[in-house]
């Protein structure tokens, strides 16, 4: 397949491609690679999949980071679902074919690889033990915000579609409050609220610090990915 649509929902996950990111609008990230930085939830992520499904994209791919619903997935740790699962219970799987053509491509990938299930959640989960409570009704391992959506719309336009996702806060760190409350839903982080927030609660700031280690991690793994992304994508 030599048309690939990449949807990133944050502008730091699609800066790991390669190529400057653009909020909300489709821009080449390499020959025969577009990619939507969407901002984050379901609806937008469907708006960007629809978009580049009615361009001619080939494969639909849901790229970025996501959070760890189980023990043992650390930062930086990468998924690639065999299936997504939204709030309705209903499950959708990525193509197999490609999948496993990725995987062994992956051979040399530095960072641990987890296939498994996605849930989408329609809010960033937070708290440890919401997060074992999704595990356990949903069986997923990893959650996010748009797979589900952008396979969803993959579905009804007979286009395949993948999950590539990396591993940010785990089941002991979550995403501390002040940092969801000073970003916008495109990852860009208001500096001086977050500063005046983490002010009136300092008990956030090891959290912060924890997070701020976590994305490196995960964005290490992205970029890897990114720098090899024609001899890694283009099935």
């Amino acid at each position: 397949m030599d048309r690939l649509g990449i949807i990133s929902p944050l502008l730091p996950e699609a800066a790991c491609l390669g190529t400057r990111p653009r909020k909300g609008a489709v821009y080449s990230a390499g020959a025969g690679i577009s990619v939507c930085v969407c901002g984050m939830g379901a609806d937008r992520a469907a708006s960007a999949a629809e978009e580049l499904a009615l361009s001619g994209m080939e494969l639909l791919i849901s790229w970025g980071t996501a959070g760890a619903l189980t023990t043992g997935l650390e930062a930086g740790d990468l998924v690639i679902p065999e299936e997504i699962v939204d709030d309705a219970g209903h499950a959708l799987k990525t193509d197999p074919t490609i999948r496993g053509q990725l995987l062994h491509r992956l051979d040399d990938c530095p960072a641990n690889i987890y296939l498994g299930r996605i849930y989408q959640a329609a809010q960033v989960v937070r708290g440890s033990a919401e997060k074992i409570g999704l595990h356990e009704r949903y069986k997923a391992i990893a959650v996010d915000m748009e797979s589900a959506a952008i396979g969803a719309v993959a579905a009804r336009r007979g286009l395949p579609f993948l999950v590539i996702r990396s591993i940010v806060d785990t089941l002991s760190a979550p995403v501390p409050q002040a940092v969801l409350d000073c970003t916008d839903s495109f990852g860009t982080v208001r500096i001086l609220a977050l500063l005046k927030a983490l002010g009136a609660h300092p008990g956030e700031i090891p959290g912060l610090l924890r997070l701020v280690t976590a994305f490196r991690r995960s964005a290490q793994t992205l970029r890897w990915i990114g720098s090899r992304k024609e001899r890694l994508l283009k099935v």
